[in-house]
């Protein structure tokens, strides 16, 4: 199947073909169970968020990677009977306690099955509704601008929010990151240019506000490399090197203090130490660098399920949607766009973007709600968002048996028939397990599913159970 594998994923802490940024956390944390729209505005004469040219949603490539979409479909409808026949006893064999899941079809919004209505821990899957959230308030052609204003003596870099920042440019599918690197050079020579060759550096990351890791998070999740704290301004997602599993206390203090030393090493007389400060909104820019699109960011995001990016960018919803750029935040962000698109969200609580949270709660409706919205490219009522944003999401899951934390399942005989076919986003903590996407059935008809499992004793088995799930919907002809 040529061009199929858009994405190669390695063992934890490899870089990902020369993106520059660390390999993914992918995206769960199985550890020990005790173990028109206001912009938050930094400065109005450079904002953070800076919106280019409308992107086009990629053609030509193979079928696997395509987005696909509804409109105009001729293939016969599934018969709700038999989609239960199929699909009730893969799931009730399932090695979990307990399941809700449901399968629709996003054509004419016809619930074809639905095993319980009651909210479970999304884990990763919640990475769906945080990728259509950021795409409808932020817009996928936005990027994020990462500053150097001058305030007297004093360069000043002002983070933005852009957690694919990296202390070296990398690459995220052809598409270049920024860098402290590029950063610290296009500043050394504003520097130069005005004759100046000493200076004392200090950094601004007051974009996000409240507390750097969500208190329903276990310790368990920062010191396994799960999570890293989420500030304004980072590198290398606030790791000691793109490399590493092992998380700074301060990423923004870290980020400025390596700015500073490219800064000295290039000439420039530089005061030791660097001083955390609210930079003056008239402070004259003299550098910048731009992050990757929006819909770049949450494409990424979805296929490696990147925690760090899921959080930044929920972070940046929740400051332009709800004028805070917190947990918070990003919460209240989240259910004001769900609703927004008549999404159910009875039983939701949302701590955090990632779905790291145990105490996250939504029902399996909301999340195929959520595709259904996605592949139909539905705009929200009373939000000024491109109908459009849709497919970026869809780009972004994973493919199965082919891309991101699905390139090595669907690999047995009960889910073959879902390999290539399937996208869907996993999502993965302990005693839980998850799987939401889409894929067609055996007559063409484009299916839409979700499926949050608990009280699992066996991870890998319940993936494959939830495999098998989704492989059952590809192969079912389920039209009596």
């Amino acid at each position: 199947m040529p061009g199929a594998v858009a994405r190669l994923t390695y063992p934890r802490g490899v870089t990902l073909r020369a993106f520059g940024i660390r390999a993914p956390r992918l995206g769960y944390a199985v550890v020990p169970a005790v173990a028109v729209v206001c912009l938050v505005a930094l400065a109005p004469a450079a904002p953070a968020l800076v919106a280019t040219a409308p992107s086009i949603p990629p053609v030509g490539a193979s079928a696997v990677l395509s987005p696909v979409t509804v409109e105009g479909t001729t293939a016969p409808p599934a018969s709700p009977a038999a989609v239960t026949a199929a699909v009730a006893p893969v799931l009730n064999a399932g090695s979990w306690e307990a399941v809700s899941a449901v399968v629709l079809d996003p054509s004419d919004g016809s619930l074809l099955y639905e095993s319980s209505s009651i909210a479970r821990t999304p884990a990763s899957t919640l990475k769906i509704p945080t990728a259509l959230t950021a795409l409808s308030v932020l817009g996928p052609d936005t990027r994020l601008r990462t500053r150097v204003v001058l305030n007297g003596s004093t360069v000043v870099i002002i983070g933005a929010g852009d957690a694919t920042l990296g202390r070296a440019k990398g690459f995220i599918d052809g598409t270049p990151t920024a860098s402290l690197n590029q950063l610290a050079e296009l500043t050394v020579k504003a520097l130069d240019k005005q004759g100046i060759s000493s200076v004392h550096v200090a950094f601004d990351d007051s974009l996000f506000t409240g507390p750097t890791l969500s208190p329903e998070w276990s310790s368990a999740l920062v010191s396994s490399g799960a999570i890293a704290p989420i500030t304004a301004l980072s590198a290398d997602q606030g790791r000691e090197s793109a490399t590493s599993d092992t998380s700074v206390s301060d990423p923004a203090a870290s980020a400025a203090r390596y700015f500073a030393a490219q800064v000295r090493d290039a000439g420039i007389d530089v005061a030791r130490g660097v001083q955390r400060v609210t930079a003056p909104a008239d402070a004259p820019e003299i550098a910048h660098v731009m992050s990757p699109t929006i819909a770049e960011i949450t494409d990424y995001t979805l296929t490696e399920s990147d925690n760090d990016v899921a959080e930044a960018l929920a972070h940046l919803a929740g400051g332009k949607l709800v004028g805070e750029a917190s947990f918070a935040g990003g919460a209240r962000a989240m259910k004001q766009v769900l609703e927004a698109y008549g999404i159910p969200t009875e039983g939701m609580k949302i701590s955090d973007g990632s779905g790291l949270s145990r105490s996250d709660r939504m029902q399996a409706i909301t999340l195929a709600r959520t595709l259904q919205v996605i592949v139909n490219g539905h705009a929200p009522e009373g939000l000024d968002v491109p109908t459009s944003v849709g497919w970026a999401v869809s780009v972004g899951l994973p493919v199965a048996g082919f891309t991101g934390t699905l390139a090595n399942r669907f690999d047995t005989n009960g889910t073959r028939a879902g390999r290539g076919v399937v996208r869907a986003k996993t999502g993965t903590l302990t005693g839980i397990s998850a799987l939401a996407g889409q894929s067609r059935d055996r007559d063409g008809r484009l299916l839409v599913f979700a499926a949050l499992a608990s009280g699992i004793p066996d991870t890998d088995a319940a993936r494959s159970d939830l495999d098998e799930f989704a492989a059952t919907v590809a192969a079912c002809g389920c039209r009596s």
